[in-house]
């Protein structure tokens, strides 16, 4: 019996390696900021602001979809990662955000498995239209007017069909068949439980808020390019640093703590660049999404870098007033 076990065991370590391979082959979807600054829709005239906006619009209408279709969060989470790698590839002149986002639905369901996609596709894809539909006419009309129900027998639907056929085979020609998703969420929760930051780990009365905080943040980093710029685990850092410094928590003292008594955990620090730099993208995401009448109020936007003892500090308070970056 124990020779088996010792026959099976270096068997599993070798299946275990190499789905671990496998994933870092199909996990290779990330561009640098200077690839993001010439993307095609940055070659066909459209401006930095304005594509972020239309990204975080698609975003938005995907999450607000799968809402109103009770999908998993899962789903709108791998459905918004799609659709910042397209505009990676094309230009937002060439495709409809509103007809990408469904599309980006639709495939973000068939990635995930909703039961309705093996038992009935159509019916699904009818759901999807009319959600994304309804959704965008939530955000053009938001003035209480009577919203329209899309016919599905019109030729607006049958457009918008062919149209959704039409942007999931160009998506995955894009991708070349490769829509493989890492997601920053499963290794928020697990870096938190080493921080000592989850409910059972700390007497903390924070740590509820604090898993709260770092969850809604990361579902708000997927209308932000760090998906096509970042891993799942330095953008899993980013999100716990942030929420440390909004809800003033030590994480300087506890990432100490887990160095001097869980070395074997200490892998989860990443780069203090890679960390500002996802931090300083969600900071100026917030600020964009703040109210006018906040911003003005606010605080300017500063940032400085300073050496000290062989160690970088990188500090800027954030515009509208909610989070202050730092590594000091």
């Amino acid at each position: 019996k124990g020779a088996g076990l010792l026959q099976v065991l270096p068997l599993q370590y070798e299946m275990a390696r190499s789905a671990n391979s496998t994933r870092r082959l199909l996990d290779n979807f990330y561009l640098s900021a200077e690839q993001l600054e010439n993307s095609p829709s940055r070659k066909d005239g459209i401006d930095r602001d304005t594509e972020a906006e239309l990204r975080s619009y698609g975003c938005s209408l995907v999450q607000e979809a799968g809402i109103l279709l009770s999908f998993p969060q899962a789903v709108m989470a791998t459905g918004q990662v799609p659709l910042h790698r397209f505009y990676c590839k094309r230009s937002m002149k060439l495709f409809n955000v509103k007809k990408l986002a469904a599309t980006a639905l639709w495939q973000g369901a068939k990635l995930e498995e909703v039961p309705e996609v093996s038992g009935h596709p159509r019916e699904l894809m009818n759901k999807v239209m009319v959600a994304v539909d309804r959704a965008m006419q939530r955000r053009d009309k938001p003035d209480g007017r009577k919203l329209s129900v899309l016919d599905l027998h019109g030729k607006e639907a049958e457009e918008f069909r062919r149209s959704l056929i039409r942007y999931e085979l160009e998506m995955l020609k894009a991708f070349g068949f490769i829509t493989h998703v890492e997601h920053p969420h499963k290794l928020l929760l697990n870096y938190c439980q080493v921080l000592g930051l989850d409910d059972a780990g700390s007497q903390d009365a924070r740590c509820p808020e604090f898993l709260q905080e770092a969850w809604n943040v990361a579902n708000d980093s997927l209308r932000t390019t760090l998906c096509v710029r970042y891993k799942g685990s330095v953008v899993a850092c980013g999100i716990i640093f942030y929420a440390a410094r909004k809800l003033k928590v030590r994480c300087c003292g506890l990432a100490r703590h887990v160095m001097q008594n869980r070395p074997s955990r200490a892998y989860i620090l990443c780069t203090v660049t890679s960390n500002v730099q996802v931090v300083e993208t969600l900071v100026g995401f917030v600020c964009r999404v703040v109210p006018a009448g906040q911003q003005e109020s606010a605080t300017a936007h500063k940032g400085h870098a300073q050496k000290q003892a062989g160690t970088t500090a990188i500090c800027s308070p954030c515009a509208c007033g909610r989070v202050t970056v730092c590594c000091c």
